[in-house]
């Protein structure tokens, strides 16, 4: 994987989101130059596995950092390896929340989870600070 891959836009974290089990696991998309043995060369000590681990690491620690929000988006993607990945009304049932609050609350966390860097700030300062105020994208 690239460099610039780590700067972490909406639609990379929702894809580490959404292949959360995968990229932890060390799978990583097919390139087009993976049959040229001049590009399969390596000239660095590291597995082919070791960037899809970092960053789908780096986003679940990004979303634990957001409190009972950020565990909704556990609950949502299933980033504990042991659970599977539930939908939103399910977890609105189960939490007597809105599904509409579920799918917000989701969205605040995956702009927080945007960066090449980890906010400095607390969540909580972020919500605060209104820097929350996207477009909403209905997850499901």
């Amino acid at each position: 994987m690239q460099d610039d891959l780590w700067k972490l836009d909406y639609d990379t974290v929702l894809m580490v989101l959404n292949y959360y089990h995968d990229l932890s696991t060390g799978a990583q998309p097919e390139h087009p130059n993976d049959n040229n043995p001049e590009c399969s060369k390596s000239r660095i000590a590291h597995g082919p596995y070791e960037n899809p681990c970092m960053l789908a690491a780096e986003v679940a620690r990004r979303v634990r950092r957001c409190g009972f929000d950020g565990y909704l988006v556990e609950e949502r993607y299933g980033l504990n390896l042991m659970a599977r990945p539930k939908q939103t009304e399910q977890i609105a049932a189960e939490r007597g929340l809105p599904e509409l609050d579920i799918c917000k609350r989701i969205n605040r966390v995956t702009w927080y989870c945007v960066g090449r860097k980890a906010k400095t700030e607390t969540y909580c300062q972020w919500l605060r600070d209104k820097k929350y105020r996207r477009k909403l994208v209905i997850i499901r």
